[in-house]
């Protein structure tokens, strides 16, 4: 009979990757200055001084850093750079108009 452990092949982040996913997000949130990036960016930092001072993470704020990195990432809403205060964001068309599209496939 097969065990649980055999089906599950999580990989693990070591502490190389929690560093550069955490310098990843500072670095993209320290130019902004809207309140949601000032506290994903404060929250980073407290993160990573508890990462600094214990060597290991709860797997709670491990998956929070992913989140906000996946928050970030995007190009939608405040992370556009046409954003310039509220309803500003200009979030693309879903489905884009087949002449935008044509000519590109």
């Amino acid at each position: 009979m097969l065990s649980f452990k055999n089906f599950l092949n999580e990989k693990a982040l070591d502490s190389d990757d929690i560093s550069s996913l955490i310098k990843s997000i500072q670095k993209k949130l320290k130019p902004r200055d809207d309140p949601d990036a000032r506290g994903m960016y404060k929250f980073t930092k407290r993160v990573e001084r508890t990462f600094l001072e214990k060597g290991r993470l709860h797997p709670g704020a491990v998956v929070a850093l992913m989140r906000i990195s996946t928050a970030v990432a995007g190009d939608w809403g405040k992370n556009r750079k046409t954003y310039r205060g509220k309803g500003t964001g200009n979030l693309t068309d879903y489905p884009p108009e087949p002449t935008a599209v044509a000519g590109k496939v």
